[in-house]
Formats: structure tokens, sequence, C-alpha cells
């Protein structure tokens, strides 16, 4: 299991140093996500650490909805049409 996490920790290194070198928004998020995934899809033995798990999900979620501002919901109207091809 060991061997898969850290598998995973350097297929996320290489996915966010790609998302670097190609000035892509948040390589140190998408970039890693992006190419773990790519991997596990594909059939790469890819772990994670499952202690983590809660709390990585927990503080995810909690940044996800700090981002929604009264700002932002003022603005949802402007944003209508990207927000349906969302849903």
């Amino acid at each position: 299991m060991l061997a898969q996490v850290a598998l995973a920790y350097a297929i996320g290194a290489v996915g966010t140093t790609l998302f670097l070198w190609l000035k892509l928004p948040l390589p140190w998020f998408l970039g890693s996500m992006s190419l773990v995934l790519a991997a596990a899809v594909a059939g790469v033995p890819v772990g994670r650490p499952t202690a983590l798990t809660t709390p990585v999900r927990a503080l995810l979620g909690f940044a996800i909805g700090a981002s929604f501002t009264p700002a932002l919901f003022a603005r949802a109207g402007e944003m209508a049409l990207s927000l349906l091809l969302v849903v």
C-alpha cells in the first residue's frame, strides 16, 4: 500500500510540474488531481493515505463552500448559461 501511495504522490508531482510549465490554473490542485485521475483510470495501481481522507474532504468542502459569497450570488444572473451547463 505504501508503494501505491508513493506512486500517487510521484504522479501528482509530475502533474503539478506539467500544469506549472503550461501556466494552467491551480497547478498544485488540478495538476496533481488530473494526472493521478488519468493514471487511475488507465489502471495504474495508485493509492491514498486513508487516514487523511476524511480531514482532506472536509477541508476541500470548506474551501469550496467559502467561495460562495453574497457577491457571487449577486452575479449569478450573469452566469446563468454557465451554471446551466454545469447542471
